[in-house]
């Protein structure tokens, strides 16, 4: 789930690792993300309750969060997806790669695992709701 501040990653991650959501949470903060899809966790939190695990995970999809009155998920365009992550993204000049190719990596990895927005209220019925979307 990505947003930025204010965007609700906290309060998901609370609602969902817990009961009844059951998710795993890796962190309500950074995360590393793999261009193969691998996640992991690091030590960085907005929430000292949110302990993540350390990983790996794979992803499944890139969510983009909205506050909202009801739960819901609609999918993205890769063309929208890539302006909405890409200011989300720590990156920064090393010689290894260019911006054109991040921009090619993460429209590969939009391509492979998709990007949803997720609207959610602040409410446990949000862990259910994307355990059921998951296991589909």
């Amino acid at each position: 789930a990505i947003g930025m501040s204010t965007a609700g990653k906290s309060t998901l991650a609370a609602l969902c690792a817990g009961d009844p959501g059951r998710a795993t949470l890796l962190t309500d903060e950074i995360v590393q993300l793999f261009p193969d899809g691998t996640c992991y966790g690091t030590p960085f939190r907005s929430n000292v309750e949110n302990v993540g695990q350390p990983g790996p995970v794979r992803l499944r999809s890139l969510m983009l969060l909205k506050k909202g009155d009801h739960e819901a998920l609609e999918a993205v365009p890769p063309s929208q997806a890539l302006s909405e992550l890409l200011p989300q993204l720590y990156w920064y000049e090393t010689g290894e790669g260019s911006l054109a190719e991040l921009k090619r990596r993460l429209m590969s990895l939009v391509d492979a695992v998709g990007v949803h927005r997720l609207t959610f209220r602040k409410d446990a019925a949000v862990g259910p709701f994307l355990r059921d979307w998951v296991s589909r």
